[in-house]
């Protein structure tokens, strides 16, 4: 029995591959996290360009003797739209768009980790069409507000949208964005 070796590994060994693993955890799972969440951060800039185009549409359109004030056909703008959902949440949860929504045919089918909704100058104006001025530096804004890591810290993604001298809107280049990683 004296050449006899016994078979296996050291706890030396053990306790290095055990430690490695460890290491390699500490890295591994805060970078997994920060890749979720930024995955589940491009839907807001989705659903704001798609909402920036229903948007667009409705000012376009001529509702001149359809029931809305105004006498000009076209430069048409809705009130100010119901965030949807109320309390954003990492869970994903339907959207219900509300009259403003509907009237720009504006809906999103699946389900979400932002709330929507619009800010607009129609309650200033009076009007639904044909009194926004050319220039005007802030016709809607849209956004998009998540909690994504559920700590009731929201991250918040706006679109500024204005008219150019010809009275065709435009949105700003980027959106302002605060606390991306909330």
């Amino acid at each position: 029995m004296v050449g006899r070796k016994r078979g296996g590994f050291t706890l030396l060994e053990l306790m290095t591959v055990v430690s490695i693993l460890g290491v390699l955890a500490a890295v591994a799972i805060p970078a997994y996290m920060g890749y979720m969440r930024r995955s589940k951060a491009s839907e807001v800039s989705l659903q704001l360009n798609s909402l920036f185009k229903s948007v667009l549409n409705y000012y376009s359109l001529d509702l001149s003797g359809k029931g809305v004030t105004g006498t000009a056909a076209g430069e048409c703008i809705v009130d100010d739209a119901t965030p949807s959902p109320l309390d954003p949440s990492a869970v994903k949860q339907p959207f219900v768009a509300d009259a403003q929504f509907r009237a720009i045919g504006y809906g999103i089918p699946e389900l979400v980790f932002y709330s929507y909704g619009l800010h607009s100058i129609r309650g200033a104006l009076g009007a639904d069409c044909g009194s926004v001025m050319p220039n005007t530096p802030s016709v809607y804004t849209l956004f998009g507000n998540g909690d994504l890591d559920n700590d009731n810290i929201l991250s918040t993604y706006e679109m500024a949208i204005a008219t150019n001298s010809s009275n065709q809107l435009f949105h700003a280049p980027g959106f302002f964005v605060d606390l991306p990683d909330e």
